[in-house]
């Protein structure tokens, strides 16, 4: 997550909430899934860069499963954005 964050910032994100949920164990896989739900205030060419950054992350595999974006106020540049993001896990030697 540290890595997501960092990401973000350097790129003009601004995380209004980052929220880890419970870490949902994929029986019969070597991973588990670690949903995060983020609200993040931005432009839209911040939130495009963004969504760019997470698909080239090499530490961590990544899929956005929802998102949501609307206008924040009269300036229709600056948007606010809600995202489920799916943090795949790899399981240790031991199954867990």
């Amino acid at each position: 997550m540290e890595e997501l964050t960092r990401q973000g910032k350097s790129g003009g994100i601004n995380f209004v909430s980052l929220t880890p949920g419970a870490v949902e164990d994929t029986e019969g896989r070597e991973y588990r899934i670690l949903p995060i739900e983020m609200e993040i205030e931005s432009t839209y060419e911040a939130l495009g860069h963004f969504l760019g950054l997470l698909d080239e992350m090499e530490k961590s595999l990544l899929k956005v499963q929802s998102f949501n974006v609307v206008t924040k106020g009269e300036d229709p540049s600056k948007i606010h954005t809600r995202l489920t993001v799916y943090l795949y896990l790899a399981k240790g030697p031991q199954g867990g």
